[in-house]
């Protein structure tokens, strides 16, 4: 073989190789994903929930923070990526850990001018998994119950990316050789079109006691256990609460202000006046 032709095929090899090896990276990264957002979420000094009077006087008068069921959220994507036998079992309270303030999150929440953003320096309550229930037509259900358990409760940041669809594992567990892919990184990527909330989620998984299969044999088929649950709450101490900061939104009148300090005084009768906070854009951007 001419010289030329054997560069050319060695050429040919190294790009295949160069190839297989950033494909391999990339899934590498996307695997270990997971820990390197769990360790951004820890380096934050703050954390925001925008919100509305609304949500928060339902937050003071219970002493508890709601989490939503994925399939509930904004990302109608993200449930999407699960498989059956993992839906209705991922929960999700979002801040936002910017310290300035988010035109888009205000223009989102500030429609009525009740919109307001809580802000707490610590969020690390949501990992205590002795704080957390739910509620069903008995009353309020502790976890673990009878029938569902904690299997993880985490503090994590979102990742942004073109396609979450990508994000892909494969498990071959009777060895058979015929690799079955399945999503991972579950609850916690996004498209980049929604870079805008820097996000930081806390998530809680559950699913059936350990011990208990999480699918059900009937005439033949399996049927996967899904919880009819559409939020869990987790409690918070009234300490807790007194220390977090409460953001009017930018276009709120000073009336309102006085409405929004005498409705949370209601419940905690010794918060801080100097943890109410007027908008830094206040003034500066229109509705």
């Amino acid at each position: 073989m001419h010289p030329s032709g054997i560069l050319c095929l060695a050429s040919i090899a190294n790009i295949a190789l160069i190839n297989i090896t950033w494909r391999v990276v990339k899934k590498m990264t996307k695997i270990n994903l997971y820990e390197k957002c769990k360790e951004a979420a820890k380096k934050h000094k703050v954390f925001y929930h925008y919100t509305n009077l609304e949500s928060l006087l339902s937050i003071l008068s219970s002493n508890t923070f709601r989490l939503t069921m994925i399939g509930n959220v904004n990302d109608p994507e993200e449930e999407r990526r699960f498989m059956d036998i993992k839906k209705n079992k991922v929960f999700l309270a979002c801040f936002n850990h910017e310290m300035n303030e988010s035109i888009p999150l205000w223009k989102i929440y500030a429609k009525d001018n009740y919109g307001i953003r809580i802000g707490f320096s610590d969020i690390t309550f949501f990992e205590k998994q002795e704080r957390y229930y739910y509620k069903s037509g008995e009353g309020k259900q502790r976890l673990p119950c009878s029938k569902w358990g904690i299997r993880e409760a985490v503090l994590i940041d979102v990742e942004y990316d073109d396609d979450p669809s990508t994000h892909v594992d494969y498990m071959d567990s009777l060895d058979t050789g015929a690799k079955i892919p399945y999503q991972i990184n579950l609850g916690f990527v996004k498209r980049k079109a929604w870079k805008f909330e820097v996000e930081t989620r806390a998530r809680v998984y559950i699913d059936v006691l350990k011990g208990t299969f999480s699918v059900m044999i009937e005439n033949r088929s399996f049927e996967p256990r899904n919880p009819n649950i559409d939020y869990i709450f987790c409690e918070l101490t009234v300490e807790e609460l007194n220390q977090m900061t409460i953001t009017f939104n930018p276009f709120m009148s000073e009336e309102l202000k006085l409405e929004v300090k005498a409705a949370v005084r209601e419940y905690l009768p010794d918060f801080n006046d100097e943890n109410f906070y007027s908008s830094d854009l206040e003034d500066k951007i229109r509705l």
